[in-house]
């Protein structure tokens, strides 16, 4: 302890520093990762704003303004969800549990069905123009890359999160 007060720092505390700050810079990279909104290339006439995207998201708004029925899908990561809803909605992770709650109880809205992972969101968004969801770019790139871009016709980006 006398090394770390008197400017000498001992290997040990000196790895702990290293070890965390490679830790936050893990952590903050998948927080900060670049969110994309999609939806069914059959909907690319569509333009959404940040405010219809959370309201759709929320329950607050039941279809496309082309009337045609929107149906979200959340993601079970709770990094990417939270940092979505977030962005979206301003709302925090407990801000968002107590809405549901409130909305489950009153029986007015329920959450959003969760998916596993992003490929099945892409999936899902591929076969269904309902279908909207969000996922990280690179995981949207990812699936692009290993399905040949097949696939990449069929979903468009309809939003971009921002930081």
């Amino acid at each position: 302890m006398l090394g770390v007060l008197g400017g000498v720092m001992s290997g040990r505390y000196k790895s702990l520093l290293i070890a965390s700050g490679i830790s936050i810079a893990m952590f903050s990279s998948s927080i900060f990762a670049d969110l994309v909104v999609i939806m069914n290339q059959k909907n690319s006439d569509i333009v959404l704003e940040r405010s219809d995207i959370s309201k759709i998201f929320l329950g607050k708004k039941k279809k496309f303004p082309n009337n045609q029925l929107a149906m979200p899908i959340d993601l079970m990561d709770a990094e990417v969800k939270n940092n979505f809803y977030f962005n979206i909605s301003n709302k925090s992770e407990s801000q968002l549990k107590s809405y549901w709650a409130r909305m489950i109880f009153t029986g007015k809205q329920s959450p959003p069905d969760i998916i596993d992972n992003a490929n099945d969101v892409i999936d899902l968004v591929s076969n269904n123009p309902n279908v909207i969801g969000y996922v990280e770019q690179d995981d949207l790139n990812k699936y692009i890359q290993a399905t040949g871009g097949g696939d990449n016709d069929k979903v468009y980006v309809v939003y971009t999160v921002a930081e």
